[in-house]
């Protein structure tokens, strides 16, 4: 895309010139791959990869958002079919009526735009991981210490089977609570007064 003389180089809404995504891009990808590896790690530090799935989900929204501006400013340069949204102003000369650069850069933006959806569907993967993490922190904390210590295949399924056995034990505790749990009443009923 090129600039106009008044645009600075992450674009500007007098300038007609969207951001360019790019920057945007690899950060949500560095950040996607930040929380993958410290997903990896032991909990606590586990943990954090919450505050780098967070920052990806913002990362990719927002790449997605300056792409789509971007097929937005195509579909402007394109021709006279499309009038000038508010606020921009007229294409720059080399570019007005150019339907060749608009597919050009909209089918960029479209290159660009499936795999950031992609991996913000992993990112949601890796932040439900997280959010389970946090639900089970003292089961899934003792597990990986158990794990650490056992030296033996049995010892090592004797730890799975006691945080199998823990889960379920917390599933029924759930489960008895909301049985146990009186259904709202609608109010007292009225008994409707005979002729």
């Amino acid at each position: 895309m090129q600039n106009t003389p008044n645009a600075r180089p992450g674009g500007s809404a007098t300038s007609g010139v969207p951001a360019d995504p790019a920057p945007r891009i690899r950060l949500f990808w560095y950040l996607l791959l930040a929380a993958f590896f410290v997903l990896q790690l032991q909990l606590p530090v586990r943990l954090a990869g919450g505050a780098f799935c967070l920052a990806a989900i913002w990362a990719g929204i927002s790449s997605l958002n300056r792409l789509a501006s971007v097929r937005r400013y195509a579909k402007w340069i394109a021709g006279p079919l499309t009038p000038p949204a508010p606020g921009y102003p007229a294409p720059p000369a080399p570019l007005a009526g150019d339907p060749e650069t608009a597919r050009r850069i909209t089918a960029m933006a479209a290159r660009r735009a499936w795999p950031v959806g992609l991996g913000l569907g992993l990112v949601a993967v890796l932040s439900f991981s997280v959010v389970a993490d946090a639900a089970f922190y003292r089961v899934n904390a003792d597990t990986e210490d158990c794990l650490a210590g056992a030296n033996t295949e049995v010892a090592r399924q004797r730890c799975y089977d006691d945080r199998q056995q823990r889960l379920q034990n917390i599933v029924d505790r759930l489960t008895n609570r909301l049985q146990s749990t009186p259904a709202p009443s609608a109010g007292p009923s009225v008994q409707p007064q005979g002729t």
